[in-house]
C-alpha cells in the first residue's frame, strides 16, 4: 500500500541524528512515504495548506530502531512496529518465504518493518536447516545460482560450514559486494575469521578463547582480543541481552505470551520451566550468580569496544525465548546504556550507524529524501534510554500510528492468536479430499494427522495403487495450517515406483499465490526433473542417482522405504526450497522390526503393522519431532507384507532416532 497523502508532523522536538544537527522544535513534511521537508514552526507557509496536520507537541521524534539480528516470522510484525522497531535485519529461514514477505505489500500487510534478508543461512552437509553447502565447489556452484535468482541482502552464515566451504562462500560473496555475517565457525577462530575478511560476527562469544567459559577469561585476558577485533573493522551483533535474559527466571503469566503462536508458547513455557528447575535445584543460586557475573563481563567488553572505536550493531536474536520481538531490541540498548555508553551513542547504534554500517542510505536520520520511518517519545532518549520502553507514536513508511491504533493491532494480534491455538489444539479432522487416484488396485488408503508438541500442524489423505504393470503409485494430498499471515499449505504428490526406484512424479504445492509444480520422468536411466512457477517453467534438473522415495514429509516415506529398500545406505530426492536436491539417507532396523532412517534432515522411526501399514511414525523436524497420528487406515484388497528379505535385523549399531 503507498501512503500518497501529505502529513505534518508538528510541535515535537526533532532529533535528525545528522551529525553535527541538535534536537530542536521542527515540523516535519511527509508525502509518499518519504520525508520531504523538515522546518522550523514559523517557516512552513510552504508546506501544502491542505496537509493533514498531526499534533506531537511535548513529543522526541528519532529515527525508526533497526534491529541488527532476527529470525523473521511475520506474525511478530506488529511487535516489532509496536515497540518502534521499523527494519529488521534477518537471517532467513526458507528462502522463498522470506523473499516473498520483503516486498512491500507484504509488509504494508501486518503491518511491519522493513527486511533486509538473508532469506535463508548458508550451512554444511551436518546441517538440518537453511542451504546446504556440502563442499567449496558447491559454495562456489550453488550460491552464484542463487545470487542470481535472488536478490539477497546479505550472506548469512550457519552451523556445519567447512573452512574451505566458508572461505569460499566469503570469495563469492564478496565478489558480489555481499556482507557476509555469522558466529565464529566452530572449524575456525576469531583471529581467522578476521583475517579472512569476514564482515561481521554474531554474539559477543565470538571473543571467548576455544573451549572457555565466561568464568574463567577476564578483561585483562581478553584485551588484546578486543583490540584485534576493534582494529580489523570488523562489525559485532553482541546480543547482550541473550545472555542477561537467562539469569532470571522469566513470567509465564506475563503480558507477552498471549501475541505469540501456540509453538511459540510451548518452546517459551518449557524452557520456562527448564529453568525454573535449575534456580530451585541445588545449584540454582551458584548458576545465577555465574551468569549474573558474565553478563557484567560482558558489558565491561561491549564499553571496551565502544571505546576502541569498533564497528558495534544492536541486535535482539528475538525471537528466542523471553526475547519478545521488538521489546528485546530495547531491552538490549538499556544493557548498552548499563554498560557505560552514552545514550546518544547508543541511539546512534540503532539508527544511523546500524543504517551506515548495513549500506542503507537511505534510513537511520531524519532527512529529506529518507524513509519516513519515524518514532516520538514522550521522554528525550538521549536523556535516558529507557524513554525507548514507551513509543507514542509511529510513522512507517509515511503511515501514521498512533498508541490507539498500535494497541488495537496488538489485541487483534492477541485474539487471533487465542482463535489459532483453538484449531491447532483441534480434535476435528482437518478438511481434506482424498488425492486422485490412476487406474489399478488400491492396496492401501488411510488419513493421518502430524502434530509437533501436542499441536497439530498437517493433516493427510493418502492411498497406494498397483498398476496392470506391477509399478506402485504412492498418491497423498495433504495440507498444512498456516498462521496469522500465511496461509494453508496445500500439497498433491503422487510418485511411480518401478522395482525399487521412481521412475515418475508429479508434486503440485500451492499456497496463496505460490503455485509451483515440479515433475519427474524416468528416461534412459535418468530422472529428468522439470519445475514450473505459476505455469511458468524455471529449469530443469537431470537426476543421475537412482533415487528410492521423493520425501515431502508425507507418512508415505516409511512405507515406501519399508516395501522398497533393503538395509544400508539408498539415494533419496527431496526438495530445498522447492529446488529438488537429493541425499543419501540410511536405513537401519531393530530386533523389533522398526524402521530407523538417518535423513538428511535428522531421523525417521516407524514400525509397520501385519497388514502393511504404517504405525508409530516419528520424525525429527526442525527443532522438534513430529508424531504421526492414524486416523484411518485400511488395506482393501487384502494384506500388503513387507516384503521378507527387508525384515532383516541389522547386526551393526543402528543410527539413534527421535526419542
Amino acid at each position: 500500500m503507498t501512503f500518497i497523502e501529505s502529513v505534518v508532523l508538528s510541535g515535537a522536538i526533532v532529533h535528525t541524528l545528522v551529525p553535527g544537527e541538535a534536537p530542536r522544535a521542527l515540523d516535519v513534511l511527509v508525502q509518499d512515504g518519504r520525508i520531504v521537508a523538515l522546518s522550523p514552526p514559523e517557516k512552513t507557509a510552504a508546506f501544502p495548506p491542505d496537509a493533514r496536520r498531526v499534533d506531537c507537541a511535548g513529543l522526541h521524534f528519532l529515527p525508526g530502531l533497526i534491529d541488527g539480528l532476527v529470525n523473521h516470522d511475520p506474525e511478530h510484525d506488529r511487535l516489532y512496529v509496536a515497540s518502534g522497531v521499523t527494519l529488521v535485519v534477518d537471517q532467513g529461514g526458507d528462502l522463498t518465504p522470506a523473499m516473498a514477505e520483503r516486498m512491500l505489500a507484504a509488509r504494508d500487510r501486518g503491518p511491519g518493518p522493513a527486511l533486509f534478508t538473508a532469506g535463508a543461512p548458508m550451512t554444511g552437509a551436518s546441517a538440518r536447516h537453511g542451504i546446504v553447502l556440502e563442499s567449496a565447489e558447491a559454495a562456489d556452484e550453488k550460491v552464484r545460482r542463487l545470487l542470481g535468482e535472488s536478490a539477497l541482502d546479505w550472506i548469512a552464515l550457519g552451523p556445519g560450514l567447512t573452512t574451505s566451504t566458508w572461505r569460499k562462500l566469503l570469495d563469492v560473496a564478496h565478489e558480489k559486494h555481499l556482507l557476509v555475517l555469522g558466529p565464529v565457525l566452530a572449524s575456525s577462530s576469531l583471529f581467522e575469521a578476521l583475517d579472512a575478511k569476514q564482515d561481521g560476527l554474531h554474539h559477543i562469544d565470538a571473543l571467548l578463547p576455544a573451549e572457555k567459559a565466561w568464568s574463567e577469561v577476564t578483561l585483562a585476558e581478553l584485551a588484546p582480543r578486543v583490540e584485534r577485533l576493534a582494529k580489523s573493522g570488523t562489525l559485532l551483533v553482541p546480543t547482550l541481552a541473550l545472555h542477561a535474559v537467562r539469569c532470571v527466571e522469566p513470567r509465564t503469566d506475563g503480558p507477552e505470551l498471549p501475541h505469540l503462536s501456540p509453538l511459540y508458547v510451548h518452546e517459551w513455557v518449557t524452557d520456562a520451566e527448564q529453568r525454573r528447575r535449575l534456580f530451585t535445584g541445588e545449584k540454582g543460586l551458584e548458576l545465577q550468580r555465574t551468569g549474573v557475573a558474565a553478563v557484567a563481563l560482558q558489558k565491561e567488553l561491549l564499553r571496551a569496544l565502544h571505546e576502541q572505536h569498533a564497528r558495534l550493531l544492536p541486535g535482539s536474536a528475538s525471537p528466542r525465548p523471553w526475547l519478545f520481538p521488538g521489546r528485546a531490541l530495547v531491552e538490549e540498548l538499556v544493557l548498552w546504556a548499563r554498560a557505560g555508553i552514552s545514550p546518544s551513542a547508543v541511539l546512534r547504534a540503532a539508527t544511523c550507524d546500524a543504517a551506515q554500517h548495513l549500506g542503507l542510505v537511505d534510513r537511520g536520520t531524519l532527512a529529506p529524501g529518507k524513509v519516513a520511518d519515524l518514532v516520538a517519545y514522550a521522554g528525550d532518549p538521549e536523556v535516558d534510554v529507557a524513554a525507548l520502553r514507551d513509543p507514542k507514536l509511529v510513522v512507517l513508511r509515511g503511515r501514521v500510528l498512533d498508541r490507539k491504533t498500535l494497541d488495537g493491532l496488538l489485541d487483534d494480534l492477541k485474539a487471533r492468536q487465542i482463535a489459532l491455538q483453538k484449531r491447532v489444539m483441534g480434535r476435528e479432522p482437518i478438511e481434506l479430499a482424498p488425492p486422485d487416484l490412476p487406474p489399478g488396485t488400491v492396496i492401501a488408503r488411510g488419513r493421518t494427522e502430524q502434530r509437533v508438541v501436542g499441536l497439530r500442524v498437517t493433516g493427510e489423505h493418502w492411498a497406494v495403487v498397483r498398476q496392470d504393470d506391477g509399478a506402485l503409485v504412492y498418491a497423498t494430498r495433504m495440507r498444512t495450517l498456516g498462521g496469522l499471515s500465511t496461509p494453508d499449505t496445500d500439497l498433491v504428490l503422487a510418485q511411480t515406483v518401478k522395482e525399487d526406484r521412481v521412475v515418475a512424479f508429479e508434486l503440485v504445492v500451492k499456497s496463496g499465490t505460490l503455485d509451483v509444480t515440479t515433475k519427474g520422468q524416468l528416461a534412459g536411466g535418468v530422472l529428468n526433473v522439470e519445475r514450473r512457477v505459476g505455469g511458468q517453467f524455471v529449469r530443469n534438473d537431470p537426476v543421475k542417482d537412482k533415487v528410492l522415495v521423493v520425501d515431502v514429509g508425507s507418512v508415505l516415506t516409511p512405507l515406501l522405504v519399508a516395501h522398497h529398500a533393503r538395509e544400508g545406505a539408498f539415494k533419496a530426492l527431496f526438495f530445498d526450497d522447492f529446488e529438488p536436491a537429493v541425499g543419501p539417507w540410511e536405513l537401519r532396523i531393530d530386533e523389533k522390526e522398526t524402521l530407523l532412517v538417518r535423513t538428511h534432515a535428522g531421523f525417521l522411526t516407524s514400525a509397520v503393522t501385519g497388514d502393511g501399514l504404517p504405525k508409530d511414525v516419528k520424525r525429527e523436524q526442525g527443532r522438534g519431532i513430529a508424531s504421526f497420528e492414524a486416523l484411518a487406515g485400511e488395506t482393501p484388497a487384502g494384506a500388503w507384507p513387507i516384503p521378507a528379505e527387508n525384515r532383516v535385523p541389522s547386526k551393526r549399531d543402528a543410527p539413534a532416532g527421535p526419542r
